[in-house]
């Protein structure tokens, strides 16, 4: 009984930080549509920050960098995005 409700908990407490990142990435989303670049690379960063593997946080903080003339770090993250596995 004790392991059913560790794995419940577990499975909650999971569930709970993809929610975050999700919320961090729809807020990032609707400043950027809204043409505040910075505002959304600080919420893209906090999305990465909670889930690095997460590529949709990566793409959005990518072309955030670009909006702010951030160059370089834009192009870095595109090709890291590129190179990755799990992009196909």
């Amino acid at each position: 009984m004790d392991k059913i409700i560790l794995v419940l908990f577990l499975i909650c407490f999971s569930f709970g930080f993809a929610q975050k990142e999700r919320s961090l990435i729809r807020d990032g989303n609707k400043l950027y549509k809204d043409s505040l670049y910075k505002d959304a690379l600080n919420k893209y960063l906090d999305a990465v920050a909670e889930n690095p593997d997460n590529h949709i946080a990566k793409y959005n903080l990518a072309n955030s960098l670009y909006k702010n003339n951030q160059l370089d770090e834009a192009e870095k993250l595109y090709e890291e995005l590129l190179k990755s596995k799990d992009v196909n």
